[in-house]
């Protein structure tokens, strides 16, 4: 819950910095936010089907003749339900096309953290609790819906393969909103 409201405050922060800076629409910071949709059952017993997801990227490196762009993400999913939580926070790096219908693929190292009270699932004692850190992968595509000077607005479709721990998988997909500045 920690890492999840850092994660939140660093966002709020950029953007209120950003706001007043003229940026283009295919700007380096982005922001996105929607929900992800759990696939395994355990983990859905925990997090519920949906959880939210936001995240931050910064893309570095110059802008070339071939249309690809480095980025610096971080991730945080998180979700609760009956009693029992699944968070999922990563730091890492992708790389995606900057055309206006683009796909891209991404590693980070997640730092899982699975908590379940109230027997929320069949599946694993009472109030077990588990903590551990894992790489994973970050599959997306996306389509530029506008821009504004200062702001490009892409919906993105994703799929995240997140590490197991202690029988959960918060593999998920997703689709949401992607804001550069």
């Amino acid at each position: 819950m920690f890492v999840s409201t850092i994660t939140r405050s660093v966002a709020t922060v950029a953007l209120v910095l950003v706001a007043s800076v003229p940026a283009f629409a295919d700007g380096p910071l982005s922001v996105y936010a929607g929900p992800q949709f759990i696939s395994q059952g355990t983990a859905q017993g925990l997090a519920g089907d949906i959880q939210g997801d936001v995240g931050l990227g910064y893309d570095f490196g110059p802008k070339t003749v071939v249309p690809v762009r480095a980025r610096f993400d971080l991730d945080d999913s998180f979700g609760s339900s009956n009693g029992g939580r699944v968070g999922a926070f990563g730091i890492g790096a992708s790389a995606r096309l900057t055309t206006p219908i683009y796909a891209g693929l991404g590693f980070a190292i997640y730092n899982i953290d699975v908590r379940e009270s109230a027997c929320a699932t069949g599946n694993a004692p009472c109030g077990n609790s588990a903590s551990g850190t894992g790489v994973g992968t970050n599959i997306f595509v996306g389509s530029k819906l506008f821009s504004v000077p200062g702001l490009g607005v892409s919906i993105e479709g994703s799929y995240k393969k997140i590490p197991t721990l202690d029988g959960v998988d918060p593999s998920s997909f997703g689709i949401g909103l992607r804001a550069s500045l």
